[in-house]
């Protein structure tokens, strides 16, 4: 088992060689902890996802492991860059068509991986993903709906062509002014080809999946005080819609390392990861999981 700290872990996909961030808490723990995987979006690192969205204290904090895995992007023998080779997850986008590296085959893999390297309890394991790191968040639910316990997507589009075999507890973060992931619909220019293409609504991709999950619509209301609009989708699996006012394409309560040209506005209304975190951590597959 690997000591408490950070960890850099390779790990062999074929014949392509992968990388994942493992954080393990300091803090003295012999009983089994809880896993939440934090995907990256397009363009981004592992390195910059944990840093953005200061997952290692959130890890810290709340006593669970954390990984951040890393995508691979179009020319893997060259080193990702925002603009000129950017890492991207294979979710169902069409912006690097060619690029379709077995990400599924990845994740099999990794999930057993880091249950060899810390105890871990296979019940507790949630997954969580800002933009494209937030469509695969959506991939993953339905290919591993048996191992992962819930899911946090933030200001990425639903794109699944298949439903979960079993439902898939979901929270849904957006904010109402993403210029790169409208939540109503909207034209967007995109910073790798700088097209202008109109965008459907990002929540009608939720829409979908809360239906597919067994809810029903419309959305009923929740709250809506101090610019957060919490909103529900009726049934019996949970599926909440959370909606920041004047935020744009940002991880909510992160550093806003995304240029304000790019990505539009922050803003302190909410910490992601602690409102994450209180939807994860109460839900668990059920016993027969081992």
């Amino acid at each position: 088992m690997l000591p408490p700290g950070d960890h850099v872990i390779e790990l062999a996909v074929g014949n392509i060689q992968r990388e994942y961030l493992l954080y393990i808490p300091q803090s003295e723990s012999t009983s089994a902890r809880p896993v939440v995987c934090l995907l990256h979006g397009t363009g981004g690192t592992a390195k910059w996802a944990m840093y953005e969205a200061r997952f290692g204290q959130f890890a810290e904090r709340h006593n669970f492991i954390a990984v951040i895995p890393q995508a691979l992007p179009p020319d893997p023998t060259q080193p990702p860059k925002f603009l000129a080779n950017p890492s991207a997850w294979n979710a169902g986008g069409t912006l690097f068509p060619n690029h379709q590296p077995d990400d599924l085959r990845f994740f099999e893999l990794l999930f057993d991986d880091v249950a060899r390297r810390v105890v871990i309890d296979p019940r507790r394991i949630y997954v969580t993903g800002f933009s494209n790191g937030a469509s695969m968040t959506f991939e993953l639910a339905v290919h591993f709906s048996d191992r992962i316990a819930a899911i946090a997507p933030v200001a990425g589009y639903c794109r699944v062509k298949t439903l979960p075999p079993k439902p898939v507890p979901t929270l849904f973060i957006i904010g109402t002014t993403d210029p790169l992931v409208p939540p109503f619909g909207g034209r967007v220019t995109s910073p790798w080809t700088r097209e202008a293409v109109q965008r459907p609504p990002a929540l009608i991709g939720l829409d979908k999946w809360a239906s597919g999950i067994g809810c029903s619509l419309p959305r009923e209301l929740v709250s809506d005080e101090n610019g957060i609009r919490i909103e529900r989708y009726p049934g019996p699996t949970e599926c909440t819609l959370m909606i920041i006012d004047e935020l744009g394409h940002h991880w909510p309560g992160g550093r806003g390392q995304l240029k304000k040209k790019l990505a539009g506005e922050t803003t302190d209304r909410l910490d992601a990861n602690e409102v994450i975190w209180a939807f994860l951590h109460r839900n668990r597959l059920d016993e027969s999981v081992a």
